[in-house]
């Protein structure tokens, strides 16, 4: 029997990991995918957060320090910058790797490319069933991510980012405890299918931001600004009931058509006031989630969603047009895709083009129309 087991390998996985080995505790980590794995997002450290670690992280680790922000809009510039750093940006498939070593050199036990599918709890001890064994513990932790069940004021506590609210005057707002409302899409029968969706996201009072990184996908062939926040509408009420899901369905995935059909439907309760594309590092081939990076040291922004779309798209070296969801905002006016009508700033599109690698189903996933 282990002390303790945690399930995830994440940097709170592999930290606690670290801990429970210097603790002298008799520890396995369990982790499904194998390292070092690209992770597109979520580099930011801030310095509070850095202060849990008792080692120092390697340069070649660090992208780099943030004290300020400069935005420009209409020929006009805002700036603001601080005295101290209150960020570090890392590459998360280094960083992630190199945490995991930290917790390994105490002593613990790491299982790879595993992956823990029940769990049960008894009187004094827990059992966890993975794809390939089955263990006993006294305790675990689940070090899950965003998708997750836990309330996201944990997190936000432990990390520091709660003391945000008071020197920025924001507000942090955990969508999957929001109130909601039915949108109706289509299921593959042409019957109704209700979605509950956020209220957050259907209020036009709310100014929306979609904040996305460029991406290939596997079944909307590109993921940029919309598909962003289309698929962020739909509930996530944690425990695996999520309503996204619906328009992931094997029978949804088989047909082109709908899935982009939907995502234009949903586009029109939940569509972005300014989209910005980080371009600085993408994500080709096997995307949104297994595919590879690839660097192309740009970024996009506009009110125009369905434009920066177009704009990403293009840059990407894919065909607008094989990408159902954003031709059918386009035509139906919900934006601007005809790239001569676009009034863009900076550089030309063919100075910043890379060729993204295909996802592998590509030929099926362009026939939407």
């Amino acid at each position: 029997m282990y002390d303790l087991i945690i399930i995830g390998g994440g940097p709170a996985g592999a930290s606690a990991g670290r801990a429970a080995g210097m603790a002298g505790l008799k520890t396995l980590l369990i982790e499904k995918a194998e390292f070092p794995r690209y992770k597109p997002c979520g580099g930011g450290l801030s310095e509070h957060a850095k202060s849990f670690l008792d080692f120092s992280i390697p340069k070649n680790i660090q992208e780099r320090n943030i004290s300020g922000i400069r935005i420009f809009y209409k020929g006009k510039v805002v700036e603001n910058e601080k005295k101290k750093i209150f960020s570090t940006l890392v590459t998360r498939s280094m960083f992630d790797e190199f945490l995991m070593k930290k917790a390994e050199e105490t002593g613990i036990e790491i299982k790879m490319s595993e992956k823990v599918i029940d769990f049960n709890e008894h009187d004094n001890f827990v059992t966890i069933q993975s794809n390939k064994s089955k263990y006993k513990s006294k305790y675990v932790i689940i070090a899950e991510g965003a998708g997750g069940a836990q309330d996201i004021k944990i997190p936000l506590e432990n990390y520091g980012y709660m003391k945000l609210k008071e020197e920025y005057d924001i507000e942090f707002y955990d969508m999957s405890q929001d109130s909601h409302s039915t949108v109706n899409l289509l299921d593959i029968n042409i019957h109704p299918m209700p979605i509950q969706t956020s209220n957050l996201m259907l209020d036009p009072n709310n100014y929306i931001i979609s904040a996305a990184v460029m991406k290939t996908h596997g079944l909307a062939v590109v993921t940029l600004g919309l598909k962003n926040i289309v698929l962020a509408a739909p509930m996530n009420f944690g425990q695996g009931k999520n309503e996204r899901g619906k328009l992931h369905t094997e029978p949804m995935m088989e047909d082109p058509r709908y899935f982009n059909y939907n995502h234009f439907m949903m586009s029109q309760y939940a569509f972005p006031d300014l989209t910005v594309i980080d371009g600085f590092v993408g994500m080709e081939g096997k995307g949104p989630l297994f595919g590879d990076p690839i660097e192309v040291g740009v970024a996009i922004a506009s009110t125009d969603t369905i434009a920066a779309d177009r704009i990403g798209t293009d840059v990407m070296g894919h065909d607008f047009n094989n990408v159902g969801h954003l031709v059918h905002c386009a035509n139906t006016k919900m934006g601007v895709g005809d790239i001569n009508k676009i009034n863009l700033l900076g550089d030309k599109v063919v100075n910043c083009r890379k060729n993204f690698k295909r996802v592998e189903n590509w030929e099926k996933i362009i026939k939407w129309n």
